[in-house]
């Protein structure tokens, strides 16, 4: 049976739905990964915007205590002497001032060095004379300032460390007496920054940049983040996303007043992505996708083998049957799969072997239905076949019992009218009688049969009146009468009798015919008790009980009909079965 519209197999629709599926799922994937990046990223610049403000705290902290250090050093009267002194005089202030910074340096460790210069007097733990003196003759101003980010000449560690300098002239009557230095190292302020990774530097208001480690990489890329940025010529703190070489990054610049410098702080996706932390969760996340994508796989791969696979042996299945003209399984439906698969090819399976024995029956019922109606035909022929023309038989019984009558012969004369009435009950009127009518249609028959035997043939009657209107079949009871006695009876030499009797029982109405004749030989008897049970009969050459029978079932159904009991040399039963139905008037 065809469809009005094509509609796609489910192996389709599930290829349909995969594609789906791998296209969400690689839209979620996306978009987590680029939610990931911008938290992460915001994580880092939100950190690396704390640690700035936290650098600045710490340079603003440093430079204070520099400053304080320095102005009191700067004050102190033995510190203006020393300046003030020749040569040969300073050897005693000049340990003096060596206690005030060992001094200073246990009271911060921030600071690494400070040193004086003073004419051809000099003093430093890091730097040597010309550098003292370069830093000197730089230092123009009065009072106290931050210089700016130097590298030392001495190595240290195999490295030459960048120090954050803090200068102040010594003055006395607006002349200058020397210069004092203090130094701190980059490093106490960049650990941070460093193990986060991102880039940070101090920009002068000029353009110009201190770097405070060592990375050409890095600075050349932080410098021209800092040049390409479009910085703002006013003091003051700004934040900002910029691109540079199509890389993102963002630019933090937190302005220090007091330095007046910015402290500049960089962070590209790449360096977030950089850190251990950020590798980690990354991977974890990762991990989480592709279990998700496994989980999602093997969730398809048992639909497909515990459903779609099922459904599509169902399909081909029902195909082939269709395309064959098949009604009936030629083997057994196996459908591996859910449970409720196997229960649709179970409740199929019963299906298909439930119709298949419907129209089993259905051919059988309508054959037997066909031969019960050639039964039908066959037993009205036979019965007509077992008749005479009544009236030629009507004008020759009445000449028989008018010359009865005339040669005085009463005998003679009541056969002619029973034969007589026997012909006319048969041949004429309703199908179906009163059982009083039947009853006397036999009596009649049995005064011919009475005369025949000549007081050898004896016959009772035990028909209760309560029964007498119970409708029952025309020509019911004869045959089976005729049966006792010439089959029964007529064989027996000395003779013998035959009892007929009715009762109720229920619904049915039962009869009986029983005589003490020559009985049936016991393979006579099974072989018209088999006869008796067929459910086809050949009527044709049997009026008898078979004829009877037949006519029985053909009207009152399966349910009724004879049963015969019998013993060689004891006699023979007929027990005759039809509804208990009063005839209506």
């Amino acid at each position: 049976m065809g469809t009005s519209k094509k509609v796609s197999s489910i192996h389709q629709e599930l290829n349909r739905f995969l594609v789906f599926v791998i296209i969400i799922f690689a839209i979620l994937c996306a978009f987590i990964y680029g939610c990931v990046r911008r938290i992460l990223t915001a994580h880092t610049n939100e950190y690396m915007e704390v640690s700035t403000r936290q650098m600045e705290y710490e340079m603003n902290s440093v430079y204070d205590k520099a400053e304080n250090y320095l102005i009191s050093m700067a004050a102190d009267e033995r510190v203006q002497k020393l300046f003030r002194e020749s040569e040969r005089e300073k050897a005693m202030d000049i340990d003096y001032v060596q206690k005030l910074i060992i001094q200073a340096q246990n009271l911060e460790p921030a600071i690494k060095d400070i040193a004086f210069v003073n004419g051809n007097t000099t003093y430093s733990t890091i730097y040597s004379r010309e550098e003292l003196y370069e830093l000197a003759d730089k230092t123009t101003w009065n009072g106290f300032a931050w210089y700016g980010i130097k590298k030392t000449s001495m190595v240290i560690l195999g490295k030459q460390e960048n120090m954050f300098v803090y200068v102040m002239n010594v003055v006395e009557d607006g002349e200058k007496l020397g210069t004092l230095i203090a130094s701190v190292p980059s490093a106490y302020f960049s650990k941070n920054i460093e193990e986060m990774n991102f880039f940070c530097a101090l920009g002068k208001t000029n353009g110009k940049i201190s770097f405070l480690f060592d990375n050409p990489e890095k600075e050349e890329f932080l410098e021209k983040i800092w040049l390409d940025s479009g910085k703002k010529e006013e003091n003051g703190d700004w934040m900002k996303n910029i691109q540079i070489s199509s890389r993102d990054a963002y630019l933090s610049a937190l302005y220090v007043e007091k330095m007046d410098c910015y402290l500049i702080g960089a962070n590209t996706m790449e360096q977030s992505f950089s850190n251990g932390n950020m590798r980690t969760l990354q991977g974890m996340i990762l991990g989480c996708l592709i279990l998700a994508a496994l989980y999602m796989v093997g969730i398809l791969l048992l639909l497909n083998q515990r459903m779609v696979r099922p459904l599509q042996k169902f399909h081909q299945l029902i195909r082939d049957m269709r395309s064959k003209g098949q009604r009936h399984l030629q083997e057994p439906v196996e459908l591996s799969g859910c449970l409720e698969i196997q229960e649709i090819e179970e409740e199929f399976s019963g299906m298909v072997t439930g119709i298949d024995a419907l129209n089993q029956k259905i051919f059988e019922n309508t054959a037997h239905m066909y031969e019960l109606e050639l039964q039908k035909k066959e037993a009205e022929l036979s019965y007509l076949r077992g008749q005479v023309d009544p009236h030629f038989l009507y004008n020759t019984l009445e000449v028989l019992r008018r010359q009865a009558i005339a040669k005085d012969a009463p005998e003679l004369a009541q056969m002619a009218i029973d034969m007589g009435t026997i012909f006319r009950y048969s041949a004429k009127g309703s199908p179906v009688v009163t059982l009083k009518e039947e009853v006397a249609i036999t009596r009649s028959y049995v005064r011919i049969q009475e005369n025949r035997f000549m007081g050898r043939l004896k016959v009772f009657f035990m028909i209760p009146e309560n029964l007498q209107k119970l409708e029952v079949m025309k020509m019911l009871l004869q045959p089976l009468v005729e049966n006792a006695v010439c089959h029964g009876i007529e064989p027996k030499k000395e003779g013998g009798s035959v009892f007929i009797g009715a009762r109720k029982e229920g619904d049915a109405l039962l009869l009986t015919v029983k005589d003490d004749g020559v009985g049936i030989p016991e393979e006579k008897l099974r072989e018209i008790r088999e006869k008796l049970e067929a459910a086809c009969q050949d009527t044709s050459r049997h009026v008898g009980i078979f004829n009877t029978q037949a006519r029985i079932r053909l009207m009152y159904g399966p349910e009724y009909g004879i049963e015969i009991e019998s013993s060689e040399g004891d006699g023979t039963s007929i027990f005759l079965k039809v509804p208990a139905k009063e005839m209506e008037e």
